[in-house]
């Protein structure tokens, strides 16, 4: 039975494709008898058609004769339907400049097809045709051999989609959780996020806040909802691993060309996503927080081997994620900003740390039943009940059990800034995460303060000087001013020499101040951007307190922390120089704006 529907469905593409070819053979031949010379590209049509349709109703003689193995006949259906592909894409080109009757009209014409011959798209179709024709009457002259392998060997060196995909699958990297958390209803609005045809979705929160977790255990779900649906992950930590993860996912899908050393992957799995025949997928883009990587995508706009077989430039990385009414792509980002660039405002869902309930249930699942259920609580809080925290705290504790418990780590974290760091500095026990990525919290975001520090200096310096606020109720006045040491006095002084200036120098220093105010308005917003600070509904700032230490450390390391500890000193200084006023003016107890933090003393 089945290889009769073979047969037939054979028989069928090969009726087709034959009077395809005749229509563009009666197209080139009109267009010739009006006086005028076709194009050497579309002039070989006019012979290799014909010699395509006779062999192909010979192929079709014998198929009637069922003289073929199934295999045979499976693989003659693959080169008959890319073909016909091709030759019609041949005929909508013609088409589209074929001349009328007029004369002015037929010389534009012509200009028009012999430009249209030179286009990579047409270039790229002659070729496949005359290459399939090669492999057809390779077996016309070695029918009586089995051929079906010999065909099969030839197409996978083009770009040719087998008719027959292999079992939909998963390409996670990871195994799934049994101690995943499920974290209230944040899955299910993923799941429905996803499930919406051509849709495109992004996680956005601190690094270590669980982001890439929360699309692991998606992706399984997704699995186990719909068999039928491809898992595919992308690691977006730089484009050699990106182009990796496409090379792996052409191998997954068994894409026919990837194996061609000219061949551009990222074209080879962008077809196959935009193909509907491919069926439902979801594409997983895990750590995209490069703006970098999406623009330039590795040689972007150079021609190089590997950039494709004919030559094609290779185009950014953003415009090989297709909008497919098939498939569906999730973000995960530590930068609003980068995922903005993949996604609509709407469709972004913030990441926060874990509620207690559920930081609590993830202690447990580390650690087993707690008996020490109000230490771990407090535990859970000082780690600001950040996920990838918690991980590392269990798994210091369990190793080193039973010398250390829940109450022992928790009062050696409160003993100085220097043992959290040792302690938050610890590698281990998260193994659902890259290899790239780093297990301590403190290193995660030390990297993203680099990003920053890279990419706008002075968002960098913000969150410099405001780290050594209490993490509540920072107020705008006291971190405005951030000009180095030495010039402590200048922007007053500056004031007082512009008091007696004329009216259009007023009006210079308007203009002035308003671009700092644009430029301190972008360091606040590049800031909320990789979660790093929020906005009180007083208007003052917050941050988180192992932030806070974070960034102090990064300093540290840069050997910058007294210069910024001197800054946020001389700012309050400059504000409040007697000391007085502080509760009146800023609305704030005097801890939470000015007292230089406990933990600097002791490090002093």
């Amino acid at each position: 039975m089945t290889e009769a529907v073979a047969i037939v469905g054979l028989a069928a593409s090969i009726a087709s494709l034959v009077e395809l070819s005749a229509k563009v053979v009666s197209r080139l031949h009109e267009f010739n008898s009006k006086s005028f010379e076709v194009p050497e590209s579309f002039r070989s049509l006019l012979t290799r058609l014909p010699l395509l349709t006779a062999t192909l109703q010979h192929i079709q003689s014998q198929v009637e004769d069922d003289r073929f193995p199934d295999n045979v006949t499976k693989a003659l259906k693959v080169v008959v339907d890319d073909t016909s592909k091709h030759v019609s894409d041949i005929q909508m080109s013609l088409s589209k400049v074929f001349p009328s009757d007029s004369a002015s009209k037929l010389e534009r014409a012509l200009k028009a097809l012999k430009s249209l011959a030179k286009e990579a798209k047409v270039q790229r179709a002659l070729e496949k045709i005359y290459r399939n024709n090669e492999i057809l009457v390779l077996h016309q002259t070695t029918w009586h051999v089995n051929t079906g392998d010999r065909i099969l060997e030839e197409l996978s060196k083009l770009n040719v989609t087998p008719t027959t995909l292999p079992d939909p699958s998963s390409s996670i990297p990871f195994r799934r959780d049994p101690d995943f958390v499920d974290r209230g209803a944040i899955l299910d609005q993923l799941h429905q996020k996803c499930a919406l045809p051509a849709s495109r979705t992004a996680l956005v929160g601190l690094g270590g806040v669980g982001k890439s977790q929360l699309a692991i255990e998606l992706g399984y779900r997704i699995r186990e909802r719909s068999p039928e649906t491809w898992v595919l992950w992308v690691h977006a930590g730089s484009m050699a691993r990106v182009e990796q993860s496409f090379r792996d996912i052409a191998d997954r899908i068994e894409i026919l060309g990837r194996q061609d050393p000219k061949a551009n992957v990222f074209r080879l799995v962008y077809d196959w996503l935009r193909d509907r025949k491919s069926g439902q997928w979801l594409l997983i883009l895990d750590n995209v927080d490069n703006p970098d990587l999406l623009s330039e995508a590795g040689n972007a706009g150079q021609r190089e081997q590997g950039s494709g077989v004919d030559g094609e430039r290779r185009q950014p990385m953003l415009a090989y994620l297709p909008q497919s009414q098939n498939g569906s792509i999730l973000v995960t980002s530590r930068s609003k900003d980068v995922a903005l660039k993949l996604v609509e405002e709407k469709d972004i869902v913030a990441v926060q740390p874990m509620a207690a309930a559920h930081a609590l249930s993830l202690f447990e699942r580390k650690l087993g039943p707690l008996d020490q259920s109000d230490d771990t609580a407090e535990l859970a809080a000082a780690l600001e009940f950040m996920p990838l925290a918690i991980v590392q705290a269990a798994a210091y504790i369990s190793q080193r059990s039973p010398r250390c418990s829940v109450q022992r780590y928790l009062e050696d974290y409160r003993k100085s800034d220097r043992k959290k760091t040792n302690l938050l500095n610890y590698e281990g026990g998260q193994l659902r995460r890259d290899w790239e990525a780093r297990n301590s919290i403190i290193i995660t975001w030390q990297i993203s303060f680099e990003h920053i520090r890279q990419k706008r200096p002075s968002a960098s310096d913000l969150l410099s000087l405001m780290s050594f606020f209490d993490r509540q109720g920072i107020p705008e006045v006291l971190v405005r001013n951030r000009t180095e040491i030495g010039n402590g006095h200048q922007r007053q002084e500056d004031r007082d020499e512009h008091d007696g200036r004329e009216e259009e120098e007023d009006d210079e220093d308007n203009v002035s101040e308003s671009s700092e105010d644009d430029g301190f308005e972008d360091d606040v917003q590049t800031l909320r951007d990789y979660s790093f600070l929020s906005v009180g509904t007083d208007g003052t700032f917050e941050m988180h307190t192992l932030v806070q230490l974070a960034t102090r450390k990064w300093l540290e390391a840069n050997r910058k922390l007294e210069r910024w500890k001197q800054c946020y000193i001389k700012n309050l200084s400059a504000e409040f120089p007697t000391g007085e006023g502080i509760i009146e003016r800023m609305g704030f107890t005097a801890l939470s704006c000015g007292m230089v933090r406990v933990e600097e003393r002791e490090h002093n």
